[in-house]
């Protein structure tokens, strides 16, 4: 475990219990398949990646659920978005209390990959295409572009981990003035150290005038992953290097394939070679302003020995809490039941420390829970794509109630 870690001086163990009683709501799109691929949620508005029909992976498109009162317990389905020339969308941010929606449509080896914005009309959410598309000026076909989106109030950033021999890169798009139209970047993030095969731009995160980067393949002191930081300049976005690395310095350690920054934190999904639990990787900004590091300020640990292997597919993070998806951890009579779950580590008082634990949630009737998740307030959401609805894998995105703070 990680009392081990030389950087790492307090320990607090929290228990892991199944809280399926807190399940609040359960949420299918209409005729779709695997719902809850992806997801985000912004206001009172929550954005899934789903795919249509019965060719499953072929036309991905997002499905629109609006909360009706103070809780997702009324939430009812109002919109699916798709794109205008048939793109396969498979990432999701949405932002600007729940008014605009970018997914990310990665192509193949053969198409170039695109980010979709989708700005909500005067009159409210409904089936619709894009108002603008967003592509690199240097883009080729492998790059995926837009195997990972997020967004802000008047910024989008989109990964292309796939960029020049996988070695990757980051776009940032700032919102004119008349709002959003199709166009290429405002600028382009690359990695000072970047080589083919980093795979920078597998995650990406952003929050106001800060990026942050994931290139999951970097080698470093034995470990892979880096977290790269950019801070926005004072006159604007423009091509740039990173302002700050981090890494972790245990050996074995992998982390940077999901990434979530909120305040002045940045959170990062961490796995290790079995020497460690899986979990994550917190980092909180210095007094001065970020800098290189290789000393995160806490690692949670899952302590649940049947959450599955591997990395979190997913993670979640707000002021006060972190969510992290596992569509592999078992449950049930002797765990034999491998659907998926997904835990919640809560911030203490005093900030957050190393933690070993986590509060586990097991949606009722999921399958492959914790594809994706994500936090709103004290609500977490689930994304569960294989899910049985209506006698198929239609999938679904289940709602529970979170952890309170202390």
């Amino acid at each position: 475990m990680f009392t081990t870690l030389k950087h790492m001086s307090i320990l607090v163990v929290l228990s892991v219990a199944a809280v399926a009683q807190f399940q609040q709501a359960e949420l299918s799109c209409p005729n779709d398949q695997a719902v809850g691929v992806g997801l985000s949620v912004s206001g009172k508005t929550l954005a899934t990646v789903s795919m249509n029909g019965a060719s499953v992976g072929t036309n991905g498109s997002v499905c629109l659920f609006q909360r009706r009162g103070a809780d997702w317990k009324r939430s009812k389905y109002v919109a699916t978005l798709s794109t205008s020339d048939g793109a396969f969308l498979r990432s999701v941010s949405i932002a600007d209390n729940g008014t605009v929606v970018v997914a990310g449509a990665p192509g193949g080896n053969t198409t170039l990959g695109a980010a979709y914005v989708f700005v909500e009309p005067a009159t409210g959410w409904a089936n619709a295409t894009e108002t603008a598309k967003l592509t690199a000026s240097d883009g080729s076909a492998g790059n995926v572009f837009g195997g990972s989106v997020s967004a802000n109030a008047n910024e989008i950033v989109v990964g292309a981990y796939g960029f020049e021999a996988a070695q990757g890169a980051a776009y940032v798009y700032t919102e004119p003035k008349g709002g959003w139209v199709s166009g290429t970047e405002t600028a382009k993030l690359t990695a000072s150290n970047g080589q083919a095969g980093d795979a920078f731009g597998y995650s990406v995160a952003v929050n106001g005038p800060r990026i942050a980067v994931g290139a999951e393949n970097i080698r470093h002191m034995g470990n892979e992953g880096t977290v790269y930081v950019f801070q926005e300049p004072i006159g604007g976005w423009t091509d740039m290097t990173e302002t700050a690395q981090l890494t972790e310095s245990v050996e074995n350690v992998y982390i940077a394939r999901t990434v979530a920054e909120v305040g002045d934190t940045i959170a990062t999904g961490l796995w290790s070679d079995g020497s460690s639990s899986p979990g994550a990787v917190v980092y909180v900004e210095p007094p001065g302003g970020w800098v290189s590091t290789d000393t995160p300020t806490a690692v949670l640990s899952v302590s649940d020995p049947h959450s599955g292997s591997g990395l979190s597919a997913s993670l979640g993070l707000i002021s006060d809490a972190i969510i992290l998806g596992y569509p592999m951890a078992a449950s049930g009579w002797r765990f034999r039941k491998i659907d998926g779950a997904a835990y919640e580590f809560v911030k203490p008082a005093s900030g957050w420390a190393t933690t070993q634990g986590g509060v586990k949630m097991v949606p009722k009737n999921g399958k492959a829970s914790g594809a994706s998740v994500a936090m709103q307030g004290r609500t977490v959401f689930i994304g569960s794509p294989n899910a049985p609805v209506n006698k198929t894998r239609q999938g679904a995105v289940f709602v529970f109630s979170g952890v309170k703070p202390n």
